[in-house]
C-alpha cells in the first residue's frame, strides 16, 4: 500500500484556498473544497497511477501525474520503490497554465 505526502507547498496552497474561500464564502465552504481535495488524494493510496501525465511538466524529469477535483489539478508523482505519492502542488486551472512553473520549494 502507498502512503500520500504533501510538500510544503501544496499545504500552503490548501492553506490559500482555504483563506480565499473563507473571505469569499464562508468557512463551511472552505472547509467543503479543502476536504474534498484531500479525499481525493486518498484515491491515490490504492490506484497510485489514477491520474494520467502531466505534459506541461515532462521537461522536469520526474513523472508527474494529475488529479481534478473541481477547478483544482492535484498534482504528484508516485515512487514506486518507497511506495509513497508526494502530492507537489494544488493547482487553480482558471489560471495560466504558465503559473504552474511557480517558484516551489
Amino acid at each position: 500500500m502507498y502512503r500520500v505526502i504533501w510538500s510544503d507547498f501544496a499545504v500552503g496552497q490548501l492553506e490559500q484556498i482555504f483563506q480565499f474561500f473563507t473571505e469569499k464564502a464562508d468557512d463551511h465552504i472552505a472547509r467543503s473544497i479543502v476536504l474534498e481535495l484531500l479525499s481525493t488524494s486518498e484515491k491515490l493510496i490504492e490506484h497510485p497511477e489514477l491520474g494520467p501525465r502531466e505534459i506541461t511538466l515532462i521537461h522536469l524529469g520526474t513523472t508527474y501525474r494529475y488529479l481534478v477535483q473541481g477547478n483544482y489539478k492535484i498534482i504528484y508523482s508516485v515512487d514506486e520503490q518507497s511506495k509513497v505519492i508526494r502530492i507537489s502542488d494544488v493547482f487553480d486551472v482558471r489560471q495560466s497554465p504558465k503559473k504552474l512553473f511557480r517558484e516551489k520549494d
